[in-house]
């Protein structure tokens, strides 16, 4: 269950550049990030990450409002060794409209047939986030992300209780921007919840790690999220966008 759930969550999100079939969420205008998870064939990882910096030449040219970023998996178990791409929109309208116009476009479709040679296409899915309010830090380079399985009718208590930690980080000056994202299209994992948090580096994620495990207040806050959720998985990504 926990591979499962990041290999179809944070598979952040080009089913794009991927040639998968474009579906239609309900409207939101939260934002939303497009996710495909690969598997790069051995020794190939440079090559795939220069063609999706011409992917990202494509969606300039095409005026794309969706933001790419590439992260590799360092820690995660069976997942551990997926590449994750993720095409963030600052809603689904946008989203929408963009689609169309990519999967239209030449260039686009020619770079991703020959994408076949370079990497096998694990999954995609479409997240939305609906965290309580947005992160004042800047993204990071190291996002570790655990998956949760929200207890029926709790999804909006879970929120609030995830957007009440923003005042123990705030005492402790930790500098992770937090975010909750909810699978809108994601086949059997539909409905999924999964909190992200990035950071600089690796070190200022451990040292914020400990301080959080050492404050009386933080692991109360954690026993009271066990009324309303189940941990299924924790994953570490860093960033390797061209």
């Amino acid at each position: 269950m926990e591979g499962e759930l990041m290999t179809r969550l944070v598979k952040f999100g080009l089913a794009l550049a991927l040639g998968v079939a474009v579906l239609s969420p309900p409207a939101s205008a939260a934002p939303v990030v497009q996710v495909v998870t690969v598997k790069v064939n051995p020794g190939m990882l440079d090559q795939y990450l220069q063609e999706t910096q011409k992917l990202q030449g494509i969606l300039a040219r095409l005026g794309s409002k969706g933001t790419m970023r590439v992260w590799n998996t360092t820690a995660g178990g069976t997942d551990a060794g997926t590449t994750i791409v993720g095409l963030e929109y600052p809603d689904e309208a946008a989203w929408a409209t963009d689609s169309p116009k990519i999967q239209a476009d030449a260039e686009w479709k020619k770079l991703v047939a020959g994408l076949a040679n370079i990497r096998t296409l694990v999954g995609t899915s479409l997240w939305r986030d609906i965290s309580t309010s947005a992160s004042a830090s800047a993204p990071g380079k190291v996002l570790v992300l655990t998956g949760v399985a929200v207890k029926p009718g709790q999804l909006e208590e879970y929120r609030k209780r995830v957007g009440t930690a923003s005042a123990i980080n705030e005492r402790l000056g930790l500098t992770g921007r937090v975010r909750i994202w909810h699978a809108d299209l994601a086949g059997p994992a539909t409905g999924s919840v999964a909190v992200g948090a990035e950071y600089p580096d690796v070190a200022t994620y451990v040292a914020e790690q400990a301080k959080l495990s050492a404050d009386a207040e933080w692991k109360a806050f954690l026993s009271g999220l066990d009324s309303v959720r189940t941990v299924t998985g924790r994953w570490m990504y860093q960033e390797v966008t061209p």
